[in-house]
């Protein structure tokens, strides 16, 4: 490809008799039509691999968007499923303290039947 890219750049150049090198920058003349010709090359060869490029990103962030979408569904799974945990400690507590309480109004029945007796 470089060596395609020097022989159209020296194409470019208008007095083909001097070399670029003798001529200072700023008085190099360049054919329009072999510019125009080499812009198109450039951008025939680099265009389709940059549209394959940006399409892969644009599939690559749609991706993105679903792996991050699935993401927040699994963290509010994974809430709920701590937040039932929680309820479930709350529920088993609560029946614990029940039965503590049944325990001593059994216990005081007792004590009040023996006191009677």
């Amino acid at each position: 490809f470089l060596s395609h890219f020097n022989f159209l750049a020296s194409l470019l150049l208008a007095d083909s008799d001097s070399s670029p090198d003798s001529r200072p920058e700023e008085e190099l003349i360049f054919d329009k039509d072999a510019v125009e010709k080499l812009t198109e090359g450039l951008i025939s060869y680099y265009v389709p691999d940059l549209q394959r490029s940006r399409l892969t990103l644009q599939e690559l962030t749609q991706n993105q968007g679903v792996v991050l979408d699935t993401l927040e569904q699994e963290i509010s799974k994974f809430r709920e499923c701590h937040s039932v945990l929680d309820i479930n400690a709350l529920v088993s507590l609560s029946q614990l303290e029940h039965n503590c309480v049944s325990i001593k109004m059994q216990f005081k029945q007792k004590q009040l039947l023996e006191v009677r007796q």
